[in-house]
């Protein structure tokens, strides 16, 4: 999704706090400058969110096959 925007990672940072995680990414357009245009970020964010929203639901599909082929062995 960021590549296809044009853009790129140039750092990420994962630190923990007790139970919680953070991340940070510092993302760049072709030029190395920092995105803050608020007409950019907006379709970014969408695009970004539905391809998590993607992700999860791949994930879940995957899962549940698994604990399908799990519990037909188990028969």
């Amino acid at each position: 999704t960021l590549a296809d925007a044009g853009l790129s990672i140039t750092s990420a940072h994962i630190d923990s706090y007790g139970e919680r995680a953070v991340d940070a990414f510092y993302v760049t357009d072709a030029a190395g400058w920092k995105v803050t245009q608020t007409k950019a970020l907006a379709p970014l964010k969408t695009a970004l969110m539905a391809a998590l929203n993607e992700g999860d639901a791949a994930r879940i599909r995957k899962n549940t096959r698994l604990q399908r082929a799990r519990a037909s062995v188990a028969r």
